[in-house]
């Protein structure tokens, strides 16, 4: 919609997102960066951000491993 802000299921990552070890760790999307963005690195809820048109992450093991196009 036109809202400024997003709804309950979409938010903007650049200005509205935040990580939390209420919620834990994260990946999300709709907000595109150039690079992968993260959140809270090296925590228990460290987040990500894989919105680029060029990345996409793999994860084994519970281990997250971005890899490019």
């Amino acid at each position: 919609g036109w809202a400024e802000i997003g709804g309950l299921l979409w938010l903007d990552g650049r200005r509205e997102f935040a990580a939390s070890p209420d919620i834990g760790k994260q990946l999300f999307g709709h907000t595109t960066f150039r690079e992968p963005e993260v959140y809270a690195q090296g925590t228990e809820y460290e987040s990500w951000c894989l919105d680029t048109t060029r990345h996409f992450g793999v994860i084994e093991s519970g281990v997250l491993e971005i890899k490019t196009f």
